[in-house]
């Protein structure tokens, strides 16, 4: 994984790099907006300003829903037990044991 001042100067380089890229992106984006009139510009600052007005928990919400369509075998995979299946014996029950689970019975005397 290497050492940690090697990992922070990576770090410090990937910012570096992603600040001066997008400087380089946005402000020709953001002076074009607001010097020049063209057709459209009234939806791209209102599509820029929307998460503003937006709260937080709707935002939560739909990143969340937007998660689990894009990966509808989550929900299956969460619900899969991680232990391994057992046979069901087809000896009676014992009145004497209360639990119900095949696998806890077994701690019981006469389960």
């Amino acid at each position: 994984f290497g050492s940690f001042t090697n990992n922070l100067l990576t770090s410090l380089q990937v910012s570096g790099l992603a600040i001066a890229l997008n400087l380089l992106i946005t402000l020709p984006a953001a002076y074009s907006l607001v010097r020049y009139e063209f057709p459209g510009k009234g939806i791209i600052l209102s599509a820029l300003t929307l998460p503003l007005y937006t709260p937080a928990p709707v935002l939560g919400i739909s990143l969340v829903l937007a998660y689990n369509l894009m990966r509808p075998s989550f929900a299956l995979h969460k619900k899969k037990s991680h232990f391994p299946t057992t046979a069901r014996s087809n000896k009676p029950r014992s009145r004497k044991c209360p639990i119900s689970s095949p696998r806890q019975r077994r701690f019981c005397a006469n389960g």
